[in-house]
C-alpha cells in the first residue's frame, strides 16, 4: 500500500495538525470526513494524544495515521 502521506506532497513536511488542519487531512489523505467532535472523544479514549503549544492543541501526523488505522482494522474486524 502506498503511504498516505505521497497524496498530499505539501504536508510531508508539516510534522503536526491543528484539529482543523486534522479534519482535512482525514477528508483528504483517507477520504474520510471526521467531526470535531469524533476527534474530541478520541482524545478523552485516549486514543489520540494531543500535544499542547502556545494553549492550541496539535496532533502528530503519524499519531493521526496509526489512530485512523488502527479504527478501520478494528471496524473491518
Amino acid at each position: 500500500m502506498n503511504h498516505p502521506l505521497t497524496n498530499l506532497p505539501q504536508r510531508q513536511a508539516m510534522k503536526c495538525l491543528n484539529t482543523d488542519s486534522l479534519l482535512e487531512f482525514c477528508r483528504d489523505v483517507y477520504d474520510l470526513p471526521l467531526s470535531r467532535n469524533t476527534v474530541h472523544r478520541a482524545q478523552r479514549a485516549g486514543k489520540l494524544h494531543p500535544l499542547k503549544r502556545g494553549g492550541r492543541l496539535l496532533f502528530s501526523i503519524a499519531d493521526v495515521q496509526k489512530w485512523i488505522e488502527g479504527e478501520t482494522r478494528e471496524e473491518q474486524q
